[in-house]
């Protein structure tokens, strides 16, 4: 197995890790150049949405992909699922035309939704 080194302040420490294996398309395939630019276009767009909750009073805890979790009191949950709604829904000037939609779900811990 291939040795990594991952450092942090003060240490060092060697990691062991299995070699990586690409299945499906090569990487000079004419999708993969698309499939970044979406991605990217994808992240900017997330990012500029966490902004917008942190100054919303929405603090995020987790994000992955396309889901924000933020973490607010039981008492005023239902104003935050608005504002998240709100937030998540608006449009990004960059990309005038881009349909957004959100759907918002309350609990008292991080769920995978499992309908899609």
């Amino acid at each position: 197995m291939p040795e990594a080194w991952t450092c942090s302040p003060g240490e060092c420490r060697s990691v062991a890790r299995r070699p990586t294996v690409h299945v499906g398309y090569r990487v000079d395939t004419p999708a993969v150049p698309i499939e970044n630019v979406v991605q990217s276009t994808a992240r900017d767009v997330l990012a500029r949405m966490i902004l917008m909750l942190e100054e919303q009073n929405l603090p995020v805890v987790l994000h992955a992909h396309d889901e924000v979790v933020v973490e607010v009191p039981s008492s005023k949950g239902q104003e935050a699922r608005s504002r998240l709604q709100s937030v998540m829904s608006a449009a990004d000037p960059r990309c005038p035309g881009l349909p957004l939609a959100c759907e918002a779900v309350m609990a008292t811990r991080y769920e995978k939704d499992s309908s899609g």
